[in-house]
């Protein structure tokens, strides 16, 4: 066993190296690839049953789906990845559905899944692009690590702003 975020890692990386690439046109993306990894690793960290897994993916896809039906195709023709911005969300609210978070909670990790795949799509091809071919990955690591970073210490930072000033004060930031 390891730890839900290194099976969803692993998982991820072998759906897009298989190539999981089932289509959903509302949304021009390859959900399975992003939802069923974060479903399957947060579901099993959760102990949640089968029938909990499947809905959490069907909610996710419904998200995703109803995203791109509002975004796409301008959202394409823009030069974002479908499968990275909007299945990130989908992913977010799949997750967020295993673990059975309420509304509030559920909107904070859309907006953490908004911000963070968009930056994705943006740093990490330029950090490729700039760093020399043989030092492509390296970089591209520190990257990632750096965006990781970012992630867990503004969760830390919002965990001790709510516990001082209650939580609404992290929300009207």
């Amino acid at each position: 066993r390891v730890p839900a975020e290194a099976a969803a890692l692993a998982n991820g990386t072998a759906a897009h190296a298989l190539d999981f690439d089932d289509t959903t046109h509302p949304a021009h993306a390859h959900p399975t690839a992003v939802l069923l990894p974060a479903v399957l690793a947060t579901a099993q960290a959760a102990g949640s049953t089968g029938r909990e897994a499947v809905t959490a993916y069907l909610v996710g896809f419904e998200v995703l789906s109803a995203l791109g039906r509002g975004l796409n195709l301008g959202h394409y023709r823009a030069g974002w990845h479908a499968t990275s911005s909007l299945g990130t969300i989908g992913a977010a609210v799949a997750a967020a559905r295993v673990r059975r978070l309420d509304a509030t909670a559920t909107r904070l990790a859309i907006g953490i899944a908004a911000a963070t795949s968009v930056v994705c799509q943006i740093l990490v091809p330029f950090a490729s692009t700039i760093a020399p071919e043989g030092e492509r990955g390296h970089v591209v690591g520190m990257v990632m690590s750096g965006l990781l970073s970012g992630l867990i210490l503004g969760r830390t930072f919002a965990g001790l702003l709510a516990g001082a000033a209650g939580l609404r004060t992290v929300f009207a930031l």
